[in-house]
């Protein structure tokens, strides 16, 4: 992804704080590394203005009320591609 457009951003930062709420949350369970994404995308420090994932519904809360654009695929789209 080397465009002027985007840049790489280190997770670091959010790792364990992620790792705190993925084992203290018994309520919605998400995968340490949707966790991380989820911490990165509530950062207001970051500007971010799209999203691009395959699972739609563990991101739209955090999108919506940051006003950032989600774009998805479901994951089967691309396998069927490659297969046709």
């Amino acid at each position: 992804m080397a465009r002027s457009s985007t840049a790489l951003i280190q997770d670091e930062k959010y790792r364990n704080d992620s790792l705190n709420a993925v084992l203290e949350n018994t309520s919605r369970k998400f995968s340490l590394v949707d966790q991380v994404i989820r911490s990165m995308l509530s950062d207001p420090g970051l500007l971010v203005h799209g999203f691009l994932g395959f699972n739609p519904k563990d991101f739209y809360d955090i999108c919506d009320s940051r006003g950032i654009e989600m774009l998805y695929r479901p994951s089967g789209a691309a396998r069927r591609e490659v297969d046709d």
